[in-house]
């Protein structure tokens, strides 16, 4: 049995109500709770709905383990002069924090989640003074994915700007003692990034995205639903899926787009598509209500552009389509569409090509055999590679290891 601490923020947690979907460090506490002593300590902000939970610091205990909530500085959007300030409060008090636990019992290891950039420098200068085992699972490719948002004519004032964050990432893959990654391409930037050495590479993994299985909550449906789930922010395409919607609802009236969650372009979103019947916005959801509309949808879409990160990665909504087995329309250009073609699990168009979506949807949708092919491929490659329960357990190994 291990002492474990956890550090993530931005994700959702048990206390965020009844059926709450937990990510990535939520799944691994619970899980690693079951036979090691693990804390979990995070932000009190409510990344998703840009509100604090409990204005103040709490300890939760559940279960088999402790949720230290510390009180943040909130912020409106994902991109500002703010939230760069609030991650750099929550790190120095997330610092002092550690200390003031290890008071009392100091871990075996500490796991901690990037971004945030502060928040993994912090956790490897502490396993660094206290002699404790670090691992760092890079999940964005912060600070680079900012260049692509930025005036090109201010490229080289953002690189100053920027230059302490670039150090202390570079630091933080370098020096921890295992870097994970949800994808090998992700891994491998992040070890070129930070010159990390080859002794040390030897011992890093990656581990995609994983979802409980739901294969057998399939429902069969008469109708064609093609379901988004995930942040609605200026990063997603919906334009594309609305206007491609628009057209097909002129000739074929069974088939139907769920768009499932809120962000900061819900309200514009949905004024889009506010005189199409065939366009379903939820809102925010409960797991439960999810797993309902995937249960009986036909298709999962990846509305994404194809940005230096998500190029790289898997977006974590695709292990959970494909747990239902559900084929994939992606618009990525990177690992994903490759996985998507070698595997035959669904279509890749291009981006904001609507006329391309378009003809891939009625593809699938007319074409009866193909659908039922990748949907059994998607199937198989869910069981093979995005797992729940074996993903897990390759963690709890990893951890065991170190």
């Amino acid at each position: 049995m291990k002492n474990i601490w956890i550090v993530g923020v931005g994700e959702p947690l048990p206390v965020d109500g009844i059926n709450e979907r937990l990510h990535r460090c939520g799944k691994q506490t619970e899980f690693l709770s079951k036979d090691n002593n693990v804390k979990w300590i995070t932000s009190d902000f409510n990344h998703s709905k840009k509100i604090n939970r409990f204005n103040k610091d709490t300890i939760h205990n559940l279960n088999k383990y402790e949720l230290h909530i510390l009180k943040t500085i909130p912020y409106k959007k994902n991109i500002s002069l703010i939230r760069f300030f609030s991650n750099f409060i929550f790190s120095i008090k997330l610092f002092f924090y550690l200390i003031k636990i290890a008071k009392k019992n100091v871990p075996d290891v500490i796991f901690c989640s990037f971004p945030t950039i502060e928040n993994a420098f912090v956790v490897v200068i502490f396993c660094k003074i206290y002699k404790i085992k670090s691992i760092v699972d890079v999940r964005d490719a912060w600070p680079e994915i900012f260049y692509s948002f930025i005036n090109k004519k201010f490229y080289y004032l953002y690189k100053i700007i920027f230059l302490f964050s670039e150090l202390i990432t570079k630091l933080s893959f370098k020096h921890c003692d295992i870097l994970m990654s949800i994808s090998p391409y992700m891994l491998s930037w992040a070890q070129n990034y930070s010159s990390r050495s080859q002794v040390k590479m030897k011992n890093d993994r990656y581990m995609y995205f994983s979802y409980k299985n739901n294969l057998n909550m399939k429902k069969n449906n008469d109708k064609f639903l093609i379901s988004h789930v995930g942040n609605l922010s200026h990063r997603v395409e919906l334009e594309t899926v609305i206007k491609a919607a628009q057209k097909i609802e002129k000739y074929n009236k069974n088939i139907e787009f769920y768009i499932c969650g809120r962000g900061e372009l819900y309200d514009y979103f949905k004024s889009l598509a506010k005189n199409s019947k065939n366009i379903i916005f939820t809102g925010w959801i409960n797991e439960r209500k999810i797993q309902e509309i995937l249960s009986k949808s036909s298709l999962g879409i990846v509305p994404y552009a194809s940005s230096f990160d998500f190029k790289m990665g898997i977006p974590n909504k695709v292990s959970e389509y494909l747990s239902f087995s559900l084929p994939i329309l992606n618009c990525i250009d990177g690992h994903l569409s490759k996985i998507i073609s070698d595997n035959s699990i669904g279509l890749n168009y291009k981006n904001k090509d609507i006329e391309d979506l378009e003809k891939k949807i009625i593809n699938l949708y007319e074409d009866k055999e193909k659908f039922k092919i990748f949907t059994n491929n998607s199937k198989n490659l869910f069981l093979k590679n995005f797992d729940e329960e074996r993903e897990l357990l390759k963690f709890k190994e990893l951890i065991n290891f170190i």
